[in-house]
């Protein structure tokens, strides 16, 4: 199975809309599994107007809390808590024995707590921290997640996400499997392009769009994945995009072809399309096209 990850150093690159638009030509050909690795702020599906077919929970790590009936008020537990996740409580007055409870938001998941309560009424249970959702599209099945507000383990959410797709992909017979990651270079996105045949980095002519580039080239790079750059709305810095040009050429990193500024695409994003769907004459469905047939080439 070929794996494209497309990534960017930064959010707002138009990345999603790269994806999406990948995703309808990627699939005359056929089913295209599609993931999007962004679990704390899906919007792939915006753009694909999935059919919820499977959604399921996600667990990972643990949440605490204190049963009343056992607890004695020593307050063992609040002394070993690092983050003053456990709190006191007094029953009636100040003479009564303090009654503890842990605030989720505060709690680490350390289980500090757990350890040292000498009467056990510290209860760990596996926590709920997400879920995972298989969709219906017009161009083949979309994997996406929301992970709960606050929530860690981000990354294995993806690489759980990830691995499912891959599995159904597998039983299905699709052969391609198009990732739309995560903004930045931390775990979400290395989970996201670990194992990946080829890598899109998607770039922005900004001076920030730049820098943040340079450090997805760079993880990339670390991870041995073999990585491509087009320049989204190129023609809104002339100056950038050729510094852009310059970085690429001096690091050996093929680029593709580059992507005007548009109104179509953002048209498109106003009625929930991929642009190929919204206007497949525009500016930019023309120049995705090509980007898909090199991307396409190199898969194969």
């Amino acid at each position: 199975m070929s794996q494209l990850a497309v990534l960017s150093g930064k959010g707002g690159t138009g990345k999603t809309c790269v994806t999406a638009a990948l995703a309808v030509y990627a699939s005359e050909d056929g089913p295209v599994g599609l993931v999007d690795a962004d679990v704390d702020a899906s919007n792939l599906p915006l753009l694909l107007s999935p059919d919820l077919r499977q959604r399921s929970v996600f667990r990972s790590g643990f949440r605490f809390s204190i049963e009343t009936s056992r607890c004695n008020g020593c307050g063992r537990c609040a002394e070993a808590c690092r983050f003053d996740a456990v709190r006191t409580e007094r029953t009636d007055g100040s003479a009564a024995l303090p009654r503890y409870r842990i605030d989720e938001f505060s709690c680490e998941g350390c289980g500090s707590c757990w350890y040292e309560c000498p009467m056990d009424a510290v209860v760990r249970a596996e926590a709920e921290t997400g879920v995972i959702c298989r969709s219906s599209t017009p161009f083949g099945p979309l994997f996406h997640a929301h992970l709960k507000p606050g929530a860690e383990n981000s990354g294995k959410l993806i690489s759980v996400l990830r691995r499912e797709a891959r599995d159904f992909c597998a039983r299905k017979s699709i052969t391609t499997l198009l990732i739309d990651g995560p903004p930045g270079i931390g775990c979400p996105a290395i989970s996201a392009s670990t194992g990946a045949d080829l890598a899109l980095v998607v770039a922005e002519p900004g001076v920030s769009g730049m820098l943040d580039m340079q450090r997805a080239l760079e993880t990339c790079g670390h991870f041995g994945i073999q990585t491509l750059v087009t320049i989204n709305r190129s023609d809104l810095s002339r100056k950038n995009a050729e510094k852009i040009r310059d970085y690429c050429d001096i690091n050996g990193i093929p680029m593709l072809p580059e992507i005007p500024y548009d109104p179509a695409m953002t048209q498109a994003v106003s009625r929930g399309l991929p642009v190929p769907e919204f206007s497949p004459g525009s500016p930019s469905a023309q120049v995705i096209l090509k980007i898909w047939r090199a991307i396409q080439g190199l898969l194969s």
